[in-house]
């Protein structure tokens, strides 16, 4: 126990130079920044670890970790410039991967993600510039502006439209008319904020969510040909700034048409 220092359960910091640590049975939380910078390979969390801080293993040199299933949320920066680790999974306790969680991650190839996950955040996964696996499980309804930046190799270019998964994440500002895959189930924080040139764009009924600013500034659509029914248009989860500084469009359902603010026209 000489290595850590602990108060009331919660394990502050690391202070040994073990390259594997095993942390002790009676730990509940791991405190913020509490192995940021320590030369640790592998860390062997108990089951008894409820809650681990932001930052806590940021910059070091894990390249083993297997988070407890009992973990609901990856908090901030947890994993920031963990360059040499190459996998992880995602236990399905966890409902919300925070931002920067895996940011600069330049060494991971592929993330598992169990099935409870609601949310990535802002920029979670951003410049993972190896990573070319992950799955984004039925149950995500939010994915923040930037979360996969510049992960090239896992991007699905079609059409000038980025996909990560079954989810629209950017698009190229240049495109005219956009037809989504048929199995695109979101769009995230401002896929296509800024594509003046947008005219128009046909997406399937299995989309049930539009992220915040997700068509911001597209002020040259008129048309979303949407291939659900009005009322299926209306029950998706949309943000409520979702279509700001557009113009008038009209969203063309199988049954008939609406204005952007869903009234039927």
């Amino acid at each position: 126990m000489e290595d850590f220092i602990i108060e009331d359960g919660v394990l502050v910091e690391y202070v040994g130079e073990e390259s594997e640590v095993v942390i002790p049975d009676d730990i509940t939380a791991i405190d913020d920044e509490a192995f940021r910078e320590c030369d640790v390979e592998t860390v062997i969390i108990p089951d008894s670890v409820t809650s681990i801080g932001a930052f806590a293993f940021a910059g070091t040199a894990l390249r083993s970790i297997i988070i407890p299933n009992g973990i609901k949320y990856i908090t901030p920066g947890i994993f920031n410039g963990c360059n040499r680790l190459m996998s992880i999974t995602i236990p399905n306790s966890v409902e919300r991967i925070g931002e920067y969680a895996f940011y600069g991650c330049d060494g991971l190839i592929s993330v598992t993600i169990g099935n409870g996950l609601e949310a990535i955040d802002y920029e979670a996964f951003s410049y993972c510039s190896s990573l070319i696996s992950i799955n984004i499980p039925k149950s995500v309804v939010y994915i923040g502006e930037n979360a996969f930046e510049c992960c090239r190799k896992l991007l699905q270019v079609e059409n000038g439209v980025e996909y990560v998964d079954k989810w629209v994440v950017n698009c190229d500002t240049s495109v005219l008319q956009v037809q989504l895959r048929n199995d695109t189930v979101g769009i995230a924080d401002n896929a296509f904020s800024g594509c003046s040139a947008l005219t128009s764009i046909t997406m399937s009924d299995r989309v049930i969510n539009i992220g915040s600013s997700a068509f911001y500034a597209c002020r040259s659509l008129t048309n979303i040909n949407y291939q659900g029914t009005m009322s299926q248009w209306r029950a998706i989860s949309k943000d409520s700034d979702w279509s700001n500084e557009t113009g008038d469009f009209t969203i063309t359902c199988t049954d008939g048409a609406l204005d952007k603010n869903g009234n039927q026209i």
